[in-house]
């Protein structure tokens, strides 16, 4: 009798566990890329990096990011990590761009740079942590986004 009231309880909290977890709903699905960088103010020691960065949603709901953190990296040289603390709300199946604010150490630069302005053209990675909110539930996503961006094109604060 014990092992027969041992096993309906144990398949009673398996149902109330999974059905749980379905009722919390399943992080969505963004995927994060560079889009635009310009260079802000400078000093001897540090130059601010504004990074303009695209969120991409393939969820049929929309997506509200309450805040993010990214790591940019510039042929494979973690240049520095920059967060978002501004809402971000992302249409259903679309996107929003956001700007983020890094800065960078020149120091640390300094050795790369010369190699970076010959170039003209270097590879990045961004690796985000997206903290979004879907139907009243919270999920923290992380999305990795690798391209090539061409120096050619970077434009300057007026």
């Amino acid at each position: 009798m014990k092992t027969r009231l041992s096993l309906v309880g144990f398949v009673s909290l398996l149902c109330f566990l999974v059905t749980s977890c379905a009722m919390l709903g399943h992080a969505p699905q963004l995927d994060v890329s560079l889009v635009n960088l310009q260079f802000g103010e400078s000093t001897v020691f540090e130059t601010t990096l504004y990074a303009t960065v695209r969120v991409q949603s393939e969820e049929p709901e929309p997506v509200l990011v309450d805040g993010a953190v990214h790591k940019l990296y510039l042929d494979g040289l973690n240049i520095g990590q920059g967060t978002a603390s501004d809402r971000l709300e992302i249409p259903r199946l679309s996107s929003a761009t956001q700007t983020v604010t890094l800065h960078l150490n020149n120091i640390a630069m300094a050795t790369r740079l010369r190699d970076i302005i010959q170039s003209r053209r270097l590879d990045y990675r961004i690796s985000s942590k997206l903290y979004t909110v879907v139907d009243n539930h919270s999920h923290t996503v992380h999305s990795k986004h690798e391209g090539t961006l061409d120096l050619n094109q970077f434009q300057t604060p007026q």
